[in-house]
């Protein structure tokens, strides 16, 4: 599927970039109107998130502005704060499987296609259509400690992901083809 901003993504089965509930079974119908709800949903400075529909961004605007000096929940809590930009090494996996890795996992704001501001967006799609029950800016505070306190597992795609008190944090080696440290690509509840 591609979406609105030009990105393609997996079917919502295989959790391929999608910030979707496993035990969601969205059918097309069902994706138009919760893509139509994102322009309906607006940032007031409550639970909800950030959804607006924005045109699609160049490489340097989805990676914005690098924020340093911060790691963890304070990374995640700037770039709730900023609206924009990323943070390299904003985590830490030792468990990464290659041994090319450095274990680094860096936090992107992004846009509605990708990134903490798609994550937020795609809950609060759900929470206001009545499918779901954790906002897209609870979900963003889960994070750190998924990320921290998780068990390291690898998907039957191969991919890397960390899991925590009922939730998964997925991460993926690469953004549109161009290799960068690993960055936060997915975040579900399981």
């Amino acid at each position: 599927m591609v979406d609105k901003n030009g990105r393609e993504h997996k079917p919502k089965g295989d959790g391929g970039g999608q910030f979707v509930s496993k035990s969601s079974g969205d059918t097309p119908a069902e994706t138009i109107r919760a893509n139509e709800i994102v322009g309906t949903v607006t940032n007031n400075n409550s639970t909800q998130g950030v959804a607006t529909k924005k045109t699609p961004k160049s490489q340097a605007e989805f990676w914005g502005k690098e924020f340093k000096g911060v790691k963890g929940q304070q990374a995640v809590e700037l770039l709730l704060r900023e609206k924009q930009g990323h943070v390299k090494g904003a985590f830490y996996v030792p468990e990464f499987p290659s041994k090319s890795d450095d274990g680094n996992v860096d936090l992107v704001w992004g846009d509605s296609g990708g990134g903490l501001q798609h994550l937020i967006e795609r809950r609060d799609i759900y929470k206001a259509s009545g499918k779901g029950t954790v906002s897209g800016l609870e979900m963003a505070n889960k994070i750190s400690d998924i990320i921290t306190k998780g068990t390291f597992g690898i998907d039957e795609q191969d991919r890397p992901y960390k899991e925590y008190d009922g939730f998964r944090v997925s991460f993926k080696p690469n953004y549109d083809d161009i290799k960068v440290n690993w960055i936060v690509s997915a975040m579900e509840i399981i």
